[in-house]
């Protein structure tokens, strides 16, 4: 067989030690993310970026309200259900359908204002308002739910099962977890928690 480099090395060598390397660095991405690999931690660092998208449409519609005097403009959920507050996150520049993919993930993708059940959203509202502590829990993937924090995830629930979950606060820090952090009991883990707003 002929000699590429000095070393001795010859190209069956060089290709066998690429393909052990390739498949080292895909166990490895499979022990860090065990229900999935690199595939769901996209797609939960979309829902992410989603969820900071819904978090600045409701605070600026919080900070006009203030400063208009407006009782139309909703901003946070509060005390309004769900039906009502997603409407009031359209308007002439926002419309239903951007509002509908905000709420959208893959394997829930919305072309209409999103109904709170599943199916139909890929996000959790929960009843945060104007006094609510800045760390208080607003939204979240639908497979975590801030009214049974410490519960484990279901494997069938939408739209990550039991791999990860996102939790985004109302001052707009988020994080994507994995999902054995779903049963953590410590005091103030995901933040200040609250009860789903109503559908």
């Amino acid at each position: 067989m002929r000699r590429c480099f000095k070393s001795g090395m010859t190209v069956i060598e060089i290709i066998v030690g690429g393909f052990v390397c390739l498949v080292s660095i895909v166990i490895l991405v499979g022990l860090a993310f065990p229900g999935g690999g690199l595939m769901p931690q996209g797609q939960a660092l979309q829902t992410l970026s989603n969820m900071r998208q819904i978090q600045q449409l409701a605070f600026s519609a919080a900070e006009d309200r203030k400063v208009s005097g407006d009782t139309n403009l909703i901003g946070w959920p509060g005390d309004n259900n769900f039906a009502v507050w997603v409407r009031s996150l359209t308007n002439s520049s926002i419309t239903g359908n951007v509002v509908a993919k905000l709420f959208s993930a893959p394997g829930v993708e919305l072309h209409e204002l999103p109904q709170y059940k599943p199916g139909k959203t890929a996000v959790r509202v929960y009843q945060v308002s104007e006094k609510s502590a800045t760390n208080t829990v607003f939204l979240s993937s639908y497979n975590w739910n801030a009214e049974t924090p410490n519960a484990p995830l279901s494997r069938t629930s939408l739209r990550f099962g039991n791999a990860l979950f996102v939790i985004l606060h109302k001052d707009g820090e988020g994080k994507v977890y994995k999902g054995n952090q779903a049963t953590n009991t410590n005091t103030g883990f995901f933040g200040v928690l609250t009860n789903n707003i109503r559908p």
